[in-house]
C-alpha cells in the first residue's frame, strides 16, 4: 500500500512546479472539462448516493443529493471560473461586488448573489465576506486570487482528507488547492462514501492524466501515512473535531496535553472544517404568522438536511430577548 502511495506523491511532486506556473487560460480549459464531466455524470453520482442511503430517485429527499451533490460542484465551479476569468483579463476580479467598512473599519464584500442563477433560486437571501485585519478598501484586490499574483510560485502538493458527509466537498477541495492555492493534490476518500471515488476520477479525468491530481482509498492509517509523509506540504480535513485533534496534537492523554500546553506536533500548513456551532439569529421587526411559519420550516430544514450531518447547518436559535 505505502509503495502505491509514495508513486502517487511522485508523480504529483514530478508536476507540482509546472502546476504552479501554468497558463491562467490552460487552468481553465481544466476547470471547463471538470464542469462538463460533472454535468454528463450528475445522475452516476446522484444514483450512488441514493443507493447507499437507502433512498428512492422520486423521494422528495432525492432533491438533498441533487443539491448538496452536482449541484454545489456545478454552482462552486461557475463562480470560480468568473472570478479566475476576469484575472486572466486583467479585469476587475471582485466583478462590481458592492464592498462597504463596518464601524470598527472591518471590510466587508457582498458576495451573493453573485449572477442571476444565485437571483432566480435563492430570492431575498444574500451573503457577505467580513474580511481580516490588515485588509483595506485600497488593498482589498491585493487579497484577491493572490496566488496568481506571484512570479514564479513554487511547487506544492496539497492533501485533502475528504469528507464523508457532504458528497460534493471533496471536490469542493480540491477546486480551492488546485486552483486557488496552485498546489497539486492527493485526495484521500472517506471510507463513507469511497463508492464516489471512480465517479470522481472521471470528473477529474484530464487533471488525473495530466499528473495533477491523485485520489486514494483507504482506514484511517493511509491518511496518517499521506499526513507526515515528507512530499506532503499542506493538508486539509473535513472531519471531526476529535481526527484534527488527533492529527495535529497526537492521540490520548499525551494529544489532549499538548492540546492544553498549544504544542503541536503537526507543523506543515493545516487547514480544517469541522462541525461547527452556527447560529440562526432572529432579528426584531414586523413579523406576523405567516413568517414565523415560513422561517421556520428554513430552520427545521438546516437541522433535518442529511439527518443533520452538515457542518454549517445551524445548530442555535437566538431569540430577541424581549419576545415571548
Amino acid at each position: 500500500m505505502t509503495t502505491a502511495l509514495d508513486r502517487a506523491l511522485g508523480d504529483l511532486a514530478s508536476h507540482s512546479e509546472q502546476w504552479a506556473r501554468l497558463d491562467l487560460s490552460r487552468k481553465l480549459r481544466y476547470l471547463d472539462a471538470m464542469r462538463d464531466s460533472a454535468a454528463a455524470l450528475a445522475n452516476s453520482w446522484v444514483d450512488l448516493e441514493l443507493d447507499r442511503k437507502g433512498l428512492d430517485a422520486d423521494s422528495p429527499l432525492a432533491g438533498e443529493e441533487w443539491f448538496a451533490g452536482p449541484y454545489a460542484l456545478l454552482t462552486a465551479i461557475r463562480a470560480l471560473r468568473r472570478t479566475l476569468q476576469a484575472v486572466a483579463d486583467g479585469a476587475d476580479p471582485l466583478g462590481g461586488a458592492p464592498v462597504h467598512t463596518r464601524h470598527d473599519g472591518q471590510v466587508v464584500v457582498e458576495v451573493y448573489p453573485g449572477d442571476v442563477f444565485d437571483r432566480l433560486l435563492l430570492n431575498g437571501y444574500r451573503a457577505e465576506v467580513w474580511m481580516q485585519d490588515g485588509v483595506t478598501p485600497a488593498n482589498l484586490r491585493d487579497h484577491v486570487a493572490s496566488f496568481y499574483k506571484q512570479a514564479d510560485p513554487p511547487g506544492r502538493i496539497g492533501l485533502i482528507l475528504g469528507a464523508g458527509n457532504i458528497s460534493s466537498i471533496p471536490l469542493l477541495d480540491v477546486l480551492t488547492k488546485l486552483f486557488a492555492e496552485g498546489q497539486v493534490a492527493i485526495v484521500k476518500m472517506n471510507p463513507i462514501n469511497e463508492q464516489l471515488g471512480p465517479v470522481f476520477e472521471e470528473i477529474c479525468r484530464d487533471l488525473i492524466d495530466d499528473g495533477y491530481l491523485r485520489f486514494v482509498y483507504g482506514d484511517g492509517g493511509v491518511g496518517a501515512y499521506l499526513t507526515n509523509h515528507d512530499l506532503v506540504d499542506t493538508v486539509h480535513i473535513t472531519g471531526s473535531a476529535d481526527t484534527y485533534n488527533t492529527i495535529v496534537f497526537g492521540p490520548g492523554e499525551v494529544g489532549a496535553d499538548r492540546r492544553a500546553r498549544n504544542e503541536p506536533i503537526m507543523t506543515k500548513p493545516f487547514t480544517s472544517e469541522l462541525g461547527g456551532v452556527g447560529p440562526t439569529i432572529l432579528v426584531p421587526g414586523p413579523w406576523n404568522e405567516q413568517d414565523f411559519a415560513y422561517q421556520a420550516e428554513h430552520i427545521a430544514t438546516q437541522k433535518l438536511h442529511n439527518a443533520g450531518f452538515n457542518c454549517i447547518a445551524s445548530q442555535v436559535l437566538v431569540l430577541p430577548e424581549g419576545w415571548s
